[in-house]
């Protein structure tokens, strides 16, 4: 747990720093608390792992991976929102991925934001049944980040990356729309896009990492209506309309789904503006949302 100390440290430092500034309102003449005042605030800067300006770094073409996230704004602590971006390509392996991270959270259950131009659709549908086991809350999303400066040895200790929140802009596409499906809770905004299309059946390397087209034309047809109806099936365990279904495999192209058809449809519940679970200001409440997490300071 080093790098989780090292960050953690960082954060008491700065709050030591905060109440020598506040000393130095009231004394403004003690020149030697002015230098220790800059001493702490050398010692934040070179002992937080953390450096930089949020910057995203998504890549809709790269296979889909789990992050967790802790707000970085310093109000919160040491009491902040964290939550789990999943963001990137669907693969074979990413129900793997997520069970794997869900494993280190233990009994915390923290929501997922999501970004995705889809993948593979058998994956989709697991992914959003292991959501929808563990009653996770869902929307759709990204986040900009601060990059870990520090040694890889130190990074991958530290459980997450400090960020903010983005919910307008967005692409839910194709299989991304199922796994969303998945979550109790199914926040998103009208700036977002939902998208979906016509599916087509792929076969896959034995090692999953490349696939080509199905030749057989009526074989292909057999599997697109035996998955239409895996769909259809999914969707109504999600209660969600399975009109969704049709919708998409009439289509020849991307088709953008309106808010009031997200809404009439069941795949949307609600705004995430109305029940944004990355506020840092809701973990003041109480009781504080169960997303809010403490990360005392360890010696």
């Amino acid at each position: 747990m080093a790098g989780l100390k090292h960050c953690d440290h960082a954060i008491k430092l700065r709050e030591e720093a905060s109440e020598a500034n506040a000393w130095l309102q009231v004394h403004p003449r003690k020149g030697t608390m002015r230098y220790l005042l800059s001493f702490l605030l050398a010692i934040v800067i070179a002992a937080s792992p953390f450096a930089g300006a949020l910057a995203s770094s998504y890549a809709p073409d790269s296979p889909m991976t789990f992050q967790i996230v802790r707000s970085s704004s310093p109000e919160c602590e040491p009491t902040c929102p964290e939550w789990i971006v999943a963001a990137g390509s669907i693969e074979p392996d990413t129900p793997a991925s997520l069970r794997k991270l869900l494993k280190t959270l233990g009994s915390r259950r923290l929501p997922i934001v999501i970004a995705s131009n889809g993948g593979d659709r058998p994956a989709a549908l697991e992914v959003g049944r292991i959501i929808r086991k563990q009653k996770l809350t869902v929307a759709i999303g990204f986040a900009n980040t601060i990059k870990c400066q520090a040694k890889p040895s130190v990074c991958r200790k530290i459980p997450f990356v400090p960020g903010t929140p983005r919910f307008d802009g967005i692409n839910c596409i194709s299989g991304c729309v199922y796994l969303f499906g998945g979550g109790v809770v199914r926040l998103n905004a009208p700036g977002n896009v939902v998208g979906l299309h016509k599916g087509s059946m792929v076969i896959y390397s034995r090692d999953n990492k490349s696939f080509k087209a199905m030749k057989d034309a009526k074989r292909a047809e057999r599997m697109m209506r035996k998955a239409k109806q895996e769909i259809a099936t999914y969707l109504s365990e999600m209660g969600i309309k399975t009109e969704l279904v049709e919708k998409a495999h009439s289509q020849e192209g991307v088709y953008e789904v309106p808010w009031d058809e997200q809404l009439s449809w069941g795949l949307v519940t609600g705004l995430i503006q109305e029940q944004d679970f990355t506020n840092p200001g809701a973990c003041k409440s109480q009781p504080a949302p169960v997303n809010c997490v403490t990360r005392a300071t360890t010696d």
